[in-house]
């Protein structure tokens, strides 16, 4: 069965009243280690302006300019706010944002990324494969800021590996990826060690540095808060020949069967900076590329970083069966974004693919009732092969999920939903990645939710 349009609206989550903090960006004199301190620090308006250009707006009025504008939105499901004149990047407008991180409570600033770059599917002599429309594009962290409904891009940040070191490309790393063509299909396009395909952004609250996830690790990167990355969490076994930047073999070696452009799609962190949470876009090829594709069992790593960083859990999260959301197949039903309640309770953007899409949802998960699955033996059995009998059988309890606001209802129908942010503690902001497709514009959607979610 379908969710209906008028249950879905009028889900909420059934939590305490939680106080998010504003996240603070870090001045430029800040170096953070990819062991932050155990003291968190603030940094100023001042710093901000000198990190990712002009400060935050106010939130004291603005916050109650927001009530109202959502209040009079609320009949037509929310404040759309749309990037009218994207800048032009190396011949193409800006566009793939993937990640949402926001940067006030008065939801006028935020934070985003872009993915590897314009490139289109295709296939070579029968093989997958894809084509870079512009091989040197350098994915970036953008800051935009909202004025009433229409966005604007006031930074954007190229990332590099190392201090002074060169800017990265979104081609893929070797062996980790389908073959890269260049814009004719015709010239096999040389992979890139430092390689990157950024789909997710969280704002360490205690000195501004970003934790990126990215897919084709999949990895997780640690960047200071000027773009360079000063650390490369990879999954162990995964032997890696880039420079300038400190590796940490500490994720799991199996994430290594990820499937192609499927890798982690959404991070998040704890209010207090010290839990770090990476999720993945579907389902690993485990033991094949068949079986993952008729799975639900998503992986959720939970990392500890208030120290050098460690995994201190992975945890199933499900998608909803392809029959109840209407799609052919349960490939087709994906995770797009993730953000941080507390350290146990997060939410996660899920959505259907393909030109008749109409399932967007936002759940709320609860990680302290889940099984902590790191330990889990094959028993003959992955993960990705287990129904529901199977997992009950093991003693293995997925992640609780919640609804807790439907966009298609509210009448934000992007197929690809990338970017989720907690703005408060009833408002939330999700983002769609337009694949560099200038005839669909990237928006900006904030939610006033009925009731207030909770830790």
């Amino acid at each position: 069965m379908r969710y209906s349009a008028t249950r879905r609206l009028t889900l909420s989550v059934v939590f305490s009243l939680i106080a998010y903090p504003g996240p603070v960006l870090a001045s430029d004199a800040e170096q953070p280690d990819i062991g932050p301190p155990s003291v968190p620090t603030q940094s100023s308006s001042e710093d901000v302006i000198d990190t990712l250009g002009s400060a935050p707006a106010d939130s004291t009025g603005s916050r109650e300019s927001l009530v109202r504008e959502l209040s009079t939105a609320a009949e037509s499901g929310g404040l759309r706010a749309v990037l009218a004149n994207p800048p032009d990047v190396g011949g193409t407008s800006l566009g793939g944002l993937s990640g949402l991180a926001a940067l006030d409570r008065a939801g006028t600033a935020f934070l985003t990324v872009t993915d590897r770059g314009p490139n289109r599917d295709m296939k070579v002599r029968g093989t997958k494969a894809s084509v870079f429309l512009d091989p040197t594009y350098v994915p970036s962290v953008v800051r935009l800021e909202r004025a009433t409904d229409r966005l604007r891009v006031t930074d954007r940040m190229p990332l590099r590996f190392g201090p002074g070191g060169n800017q990265v490309t979104g081609l893929p790393m070797p062996g980790r990826d389908v073959p890269a063509y260049d814009e004719t299909g015709r010239r096999e396009l040389s992979p890139d060690p430092n390689g990157v395909d950024p789909e997710g952004i969280a704002l360490d609250p205690r000195d501004g540095s970003f934790w990126i996830a990215e897919e084709y690790g999949p990895s997780i990167l640690h960047v200071d808060p000027r773009g360079t990355i000063t650390a490369r969490l990879m999954p162990a076994g995964l032997a890696w020949n880039g420079s300038g930047v400190d590796v940490h073999n500490v994720l799991p070696e199996v994430l290594m069967r990820r499937k192609a452009n499927r890798g982690f799609e959404g991070i998040a962190i704890s209010p207090d900076g010290r839990e770090l949470f990476a999720i993945m876009q579907t389902p690993l090829a485990n033991p094949s590329e068949h079986e993952g594709e008729a799975s639900r069992n998503i992986r959720i790593v939970a990392l500890d970083i208030s120290g050098a960083p460690r995994v201190n859990g992975i945890y199933i999260y499900q998608s909803e069966p392809a029959e109840r959301v209407g799609v052919p197949q349960q490939d087709d039903v994906r995770v797009g974004d993730l953000a941080a309640l507390s350290a146990t309770r997060l939410l996660v953007a899920e959505r259907d693919s393909g030109p008749s899409s109409h399932y967007r949802m936002i759940y709320a998960v609860d990680l302290s009732t889940a099984t902590d699955v790191s330990g889990h033996g094959s028993q003959g059995r992955t993960l990705e092969q287990m129904g529901d009998a199977d997992l009950a059988r093991a003693g293995i309890v997925p992640v609780v999920k919640q609804p807790v606001s439907d966009l298609c209802a509210l009448g934000f129908n992007h197929e690809r939903i990338e970017g989720l942010a907690i703005v408060d503690e009833r408002t939330l902001a999700v983002a769609n990645d337009n694949d560099f497709d200038p005839n669909e514009p990237s928006e900006l959607f904030l939610i006033n939710l009925p009731a207030p979610l909770g830790r």
